[in-house]
């Protein structure tokens, strides 16, 4: 777990960010911690090269979600965070793969948004960017295919 305020650190926070409702939001890939909580980790979460001969990726697949986690927009009906983490770090994700998220209860039409923060100053030369991505919800295991580590919102329609 991730800890502040002149307690011991041990692993360094690392967060992915976004703006709701016109206020920025934070979630910290290594311990979930953010404004409103905590985004538990999503147990069973996979990820699998698409390459024939994968490379050798370091690091554990971290993955952590929630599901309706801002009061300032109800349209996000689940969010989550994957990385690669190593010695208390975020680790180079090292091929495309195909990831797989066992959760429960997903509407089968929300659209899978990846945030993309904002670049340099974050001002308004640099916006953050939603990218829509593919994505595919059957049998309570969501896939999609990345390369990025990332928060990502899940978007009902």
């Amino acid at each position: 777990m991730c800890t502040e305020d002149g307690e011991a650190l041990t692993v360094k926070h690392y967060t992915f960010s976004t703006t709701m409702g016109g206020k920025s939001v934070s979630v910290c890939a290594m311990c979930g911690q953010y404004r409103e909580g905590i985004f538990p980790l999503i147990e069973g979460a996979q990820a699998v090269s698409q390459k024939a001969k994968p490379s050798n990726q370091r690091g554990s697949l971290i993955a952590r979600g929630l599901e309706k986690p801002f009061s300032d927009d109800e349209t996000v009906v689940y969010a989550f965070t994957v990385a690669y983490v190593q010695n208390g770090a975020l680790a180079t994700w090292k091929d495309v793969s195909t990831v797989s998220l066992p959760i429960a209860g997903l509407p089968g039409n929300a659209r899978l948004i990846r945030i993309s923060p904002a670049a340099g100053d974050d001002s308004v030369q640099n916006p953050e960017q939603r990218i829509e991505m593919e994505s595919v919800y059957q049998d309570g295991v969501l896939t999609f295919t990345t390369k990025t580590p990332a928060l990502y919102l899940l978007v009902a329609e």
